[in-house]
């Protein structure tokens, strides 16, 4: 197979374009407190409830790598991810990155929805037979306010297709038998 037919069959049918939304997911006190903790978050803005409720933000905030961590998993365990990879029969191999900006603060008791979109798919460029796709995740919290917008590149494989199965001869009868 030529590079450029091994490169349609990796790429071939890709929904780029197609936009999938996450269950929503509410950060609970409890949560909120041990997340912070997870990522070693032990400064004022996310554990000092006095500070911050003297602050535009009124309450402590969630630190911006759980954020991160939060919103990627609520994709990669979403039907949109799951769709992708099984209708494609893609094996995912590799986050290559984290592009994130954060747009707005997130405290206890905001409920969290992701909207992700495939952007792109590409052949990767030293690896024959592995593709790059790139995510771009929009998560919002329940007042639609965007909190976060990422993008996320991440290495794929895609079997070949099967080849069609040669046709098998008819069985003839064994010569020696009788009947």
């Amino acid at each position: 197979m030529t590079q450029p037919e091994s490169e349609s069959a990796l790429l071939d049918g890709l929904p780029i374009g197609a936009t999938g939304r996450s269950v929503g997911r509410t950060i609970s006190e409890g949560e909120f407190t041990l997340l912070n903790t997870l990522s070693w978050s032990f400064s004022e803005p996310y554990t000092n409830y006095e500070l911050m409720s003297q602050t535009s933000f009124g309450e402590r905030l969630l630190a911006g790598p759980m954020l991160t961590a939060l919103v990627a998993g609520m994709h990669s365990s979403g039907d949109h991810f799951d769709e992708i990879r099984r209708s494609f029969g893609l094996k995912f191999l590799a986050v290559l990155g984290i592009d994130a900006h954060y747009r707005a603060p997130v405290v206890p008791g905001d409920t969290i929805w992701v909207d992700t979109t495939l952007v792109s798919a590409r052949a990767s460029a030293s690896r024959p037979g592995v593709g790059v796709m790139v995510f771009r995740d929009l998560a919002r919290n329940q007042r639609d306010e965007v909190v976060l917008e990422m993008e996320r590149p991440m290495l794929f494989s895609r079997p070949a297709p099967a080849p069609e199965p040669e046709p098998q001869p008819e069985p003839q009868p064994d010569p020696r038998s009788h009947p």
